[in-house]
């Protein structure tokens, strides 16, 4: 069987790709790809169905809105992907070097890029709250936006450098040593 473009091999010993004498590696088939498709469809039908949950007693959706609700589902999954794969990664470090166990397929498809999400996912966010805002309201308290950018972000500035210098002076920096004007 050869490399095909839906596989993922590791190199063998002698460098050349393929299913023989591998070091180690992960195989992508068709059912791997599928329990992705799954999984990710089981966690969509989830999510919608919790949604309709929300909309049909709105006491509930008082307490959590649709987005907290998705965000936990989400933080739910997460733990348990990231729970049974961190149990397989070290079962695969007990046997290989650890810069081979990084470099994993399922490292690749659980990844996230923040060039992504500030690239391809922040935009289309923003600029959807910007075209949906509605114009008279928001010049209506410009001024109290303006304040709480201005003010809001120094404050938060201030208790964020302090915060971090109070904990580099408990020495719980674990080695990391900034001068007060570097926090």
């Amino acid at each position: 069987m050869g490399v095909n473009e839906y596989s993922y091999y590791a190199e063998d010993v002698n460098g050349e790709h393929g299913e023989e004498e591998q070091e180690w590696g992960w195989t992508l088939s068709q059912e791997g790809v599928s329990a992705y498709f799954v999984a990710f469809l089981s966690l969509f039908a989830v999510t919608l169905t919790l949604s309709k949950y929300l909309h049909q007693y709105p006491d509930v959706g008082k307490i959590l809105p649709e987005a907290g609700l998705t965000i936990l589902i989400g933080m739910f999954a997460g733990y348990f992907i990231d729970l049974r794969y961190s149990i397989q990664e070290d079962d695969l470090a007990k046997n290989y070097e650890d810069d081979e166990v990084e470099d994993s397929a399922i490292t690749h498809l659980l990844g996230f890029s923040p060039t992504v999400f500030f690239i391809a996912l922040l935009p289309p966010i923003v600029f959807n709250s910007g075209y949906h805002l509605k114009r008279s309201l928001f010049f209506r308290h410009l001024t109290a936006i303006a304040l709480y950018a201005v003010v809001g972000t120094t404050i938060a500035t201030i208790v964020t450098g302090c915060s971090l210098y109070a904990v580099v002076s408990l020495g719980w920096g674990g080695g990391f040593e900034p001068s007060f004007t570097e926090l």
